[in-house]
């Protein structure tokens, strides 16, 4: 179950003096061991039940271990999409209470991938990842994965509202280690069962933008979770959980955001500038970049100003993982570099490789409904999916290209009758002296035009937060003189 603190600090600067609360081995045990049993979770998205989770402890072999799996299933334009996922991670009982064994089965329509997880004779962990086949390993400090990461909240009992404690979580795919904050909101008297009981309202923030609202029992047990106004978990017997809507949700539809104003649709490449006007039915917080500017206004309100053509930039290339190749983006692969050698050859600068990549990821790839994740090797091979899969794809040869580049998604004009805009994914590559520049192999557009409005950067949940409760009003919009496509300077 995920669980982010920049924005507290704005808001809050006393929280700059405020340290951690740091739970006890005592109280991580005790709140590991409480966890024993079965629980089983409704997943919903907009009221629609989506898929369920389970959630197993048990103790095996001296060993504290969690079995979670989980499924979801959805629609998308009338085809039905599904993930698939169960994982084991076992944790000693004796401190620092140490990831010893794991293993996640995965399936996204079909694209399977599994990730075994032991200690190694150095004492690291050595992680086996087998993608469609295709099998890599990796190395990670022996404390990537600890018992705290998966029950933060062990301490919860002693916290005060206003008290954080700081974990983190651990991508097994890629290897990459994010932060956490779980913060206590306040506490609630309610009978549970027929008996009192405390309950935690905990806010759970990461750095992939997600901003959990859960409640937690004394014993550590998650109850609900509800992240913005449209999707939730909650806690139900098995069979409830189980239980599938009659009406599957339709992510097409759902995503959509209804826009009042006007926009040529026809014209929508050759938008130049855009400005708008965002509301929703929670706070709106916009990843940062730099050919868009944000502007908070009322509750839950921000205005947006878009330009298909930023400033250039000439500072040094940026600090971050642009350039990393791991199982997920596999950009190191021999065969992946003479592909990305063979598409361009010819082209000489980042700025006119980048180019030719792009234009030939989107005229060689088929789009199918639905997308179907799978790794970047994954997807090369089969040439298929939507705008996920395109940009993935893209940005596993920007990377073997040695182009540093990011994943971002947002939303794009997606109808004109009525006029509302959509879920998209794009990339954004680092040019040297122009900085960061948004690329659209789905559409074929380098750089895209200003109608790209950026929710997230690195495959963040702020989007999925705001799932059928934004509403758009269109302030201006500027268009290209020239005919085709964006030309920047």
């Amino acid at each position: 179950m995920p669980r982010m603190a920049f924005l507290l600090v704005l808001l809050f600067p006393s929280a700059l003096l405020a340290e951690p609360v740091v739970p006890t081995d005592k109280e991580l045990i005790g709140m590991g061991r409480a966890q024993l049993g079965e629980r089983w979770y409704g997943i919903y998205v907009l009221g629609k039940k989506v898929g369920w989770q389970k959630d197993a402890w048990l103790e095996k072999d001296g060993l504290l271990c969690s079995d979670t799996e989980f499924t979801l299933e959805m629609g998308f334009m009338g085809k039905t999409t599904s993930i698939g996922s169960r994982e084991v991670s076992c944790f000693t009982q004796a401190p620092p209470m140490s990831l010893v064994t794991y293993r996640q089965d995965k399936d996204e329509d079909g694209r399977k991938v599994t990730i075994v997880g032991k200690v190694d004779a150095d004492q690291s962990l050595r992680f086996d990842v087998d993608a469609g086949g295709r099998k890599r390993s990796y190395t990670a400090p022996a404390d990537s994965v600890v018992l705290l990461n998966m029950v933060p909240w062990a301490g919860v009992a002693r916290m005060k509202p206003g008290d954080h404690v700081d974990s983190s979580s651990f991508d097994e795919l890629t290897g990459k280690k994010r932060w956490e904050k779980i913060t206590l909101k306040g506490t609630e008297e309610k009978a549970l069962l027929g008996r009192p009981a405390t309950l935690y309202r905990l806010r759970i923030q990461d750095e992939t933008g997600v901003d959990l609202d859960a409640m937690v029992s004394g014993e550590g047990h998650v109850l609900e979770g509800t992240l913005g106004p449209s999707i939730r978990i909650v806690l139900e017997d098995r069979e409830t959980a189980r239980r599938k809507d009659v009406d599957m949700l339709d992510l097409y539809s759902s995503s959509f955001v209804p826009a009042t104003g006007t926009i040529d649709y026809a014209m929508a490449i050759r938008i130049r500038r855009l400005k708008l006007r965002l509301q929703g039915q929670a706070p709106i917080q916009l990843a940062e970049v730099p050919r868009q500017k944000t502007v908070p206004g009322g509750a839950n309100e921000v205005t947006v100003e878009v330009t298909a053509c930023p400033p250039s930039v000439r500072s040094a290339a940026p600090d971050g993982d642009f350039l990393k190749c791991d199982a997920d983006v596999p950009c190191d692969l021999e065969e992946i570099r003479e592909q990305v050698a063979r598409i361009t050859k010819g082209k000489t600068g980042e700025l006119a490789r980048g180019r030719a990549l792009t234009t030939w990821v989107n005229r060689n790839f088929r789009y199918t409904l639905g997308g179907g994740g799978g790794t970047g090797d994954m997807i090369l091979k089969e040439k298929s999916g939507d705008c996920t899969e395109f940009s993935k794809a893209l940005l596993t040869l920007l990377r073997a290209a040695g182009i540093r580049s990011r994943f971002v998604s947002g939303i794009v004009p997606a109808d004109k009758d009525p006029l509302s805009f959509g879920y998209h994914a794009w990339v954004e590559a680092w040019i040297e002296g122009r900085g960061w520049v948004a690329l659209d192999p789905t559409w074929g557009e380098f750089p895209v035009d200003a109608a790209h409005v950026v929710f997230d950067v690195d495959q963040g949940l702020g989007m999925a937060a705001h799932l059928g409760g934004l509403k758009m009003e269109i302030l201006e919009v500027e268009y290209s003189k020239t005919f085709g496509e964006i030309q920047c300077d």
